[in-house]
């Protein structure tokens, strides 16, 4: 069984980095605080075309496979609970922060509400662009 688990990983991975092959490095800004309903408090992205051309990317390579859920939240989580009163909190202090967006990566979680931990990382190439919205 563990053949065919790494034969399913290395298929993921690669078909990954396929995915991204095309793309550059870019910037994105994260520019408020929100939470999910089960709590979690995140920095959520403003709207960016380059966020949009990679996730069409990515649901192109995985379409066979659902693509991407159409629920799909661009987010960097902060606290995996606390909700309404640590993002009020949060939000007191907040400036927006700008990252530079190298790579792309695949994330699992083995149960539901259990830890989550890096499966692939792709790299994206060349130097960041400097649009950030659209």
């Amino acid at each position: 069984m563990a053949g065919l688990y790494g034969s399913i990983r290395e298929a993921a991975r690669d078909r990954l980095r396929g995915c991204v092959a095309g793309l550059d490095q870019f910037m994105v800004r994260f520019a408020d605080v929100r939470t999910f309903p089960q709590g979690t408090v995140y920095l959520a992205p403003e709207s960016s075309v380059d966020l949009d051309r990679l996730l069409a990317a990515v649901a192109h390579g995985f379409a066979e496979f659902g693509g991407v859920r159409a629920d799909h939240v661009w987010h960097l989580s902060v606290a995996r609970r606390g909700g309404e009163p640590l993002a009020g909190r949060f939000r007191a202090s907040f400036r927006p922060i700008d990252a530079l967006v190298r790579s792309v990566s695949i994330w699992t979680q083995e149960a539901p509400g259990g830890r989550w931990s890096l499966c692939h990382d792709a790299p994206l190439a060349g130097s960041a662009s400097s649009s950030r919205s659209g």
